[in-house]
């Protein structure tokens, strides 16, 4: 996953300018056949990637739980965000994002990260998904 230019924006305001930490951070599994770019914004993100709200049964985003950073390094491991593929439906996942919303949709907040899965996977019916992130800091 890559961090966008909004991410990297909330992070310098957070860390360096005292501005308001995000509490809780929401997984946004994406349908489309798409590939997140670094511009990509809460408010253009779910149209352009196809957010999946419908697909799956649980009300709202999955709930991102991270370990604390070591090393430059944190991730949700043991805490995976999961969806369940509603009834009747069959759908594929390209990626996900990270939202600061909770909503299904929603076109508000902060996009933290996204990216697209190296190989797509398909959903059936009742079939449950676990979303897991690993974050890296890089230093370039």
């Amino acid at each position: 996953m890559a961090f966008t230019t909004e991410g990297m924006n909330y992070l310098w305001n957070v860390g360096v300018h005292g501005a308001t930490q995000v509490a809780t951070w929401y997984i946004v599994p994406y349908v489309n056949d798409y590939t997140p770019t670094i511009a990509d914004t809460a408010a253009g993100f779910p149209a352009a990637a196809g957010e999946a709200t419908t697909q799956y049964v649980e009300g709202a985003r999955p709930t991102y739980v991270e370990a604390a950073a070591s090393g430059g390094a944190t991730n949700n491991v043991g805490n995976e965000g999961v969806i369940t593929a509603a009834s009747g439906v069959t759908f594929t996942i390209y990626g996900i994002g990270l939202s600061s919303v909770s909503i299904k949709g929603a076109t508000t907040g902060i996009l933290l990260q996204a990216g697209r899965f190296p190989v797509a996977k398909t959903l059936s019916p009742g079939e449950k998904l676990e979303l897991s992130i690993a974050q890296v800091a890089v230093n370039a």
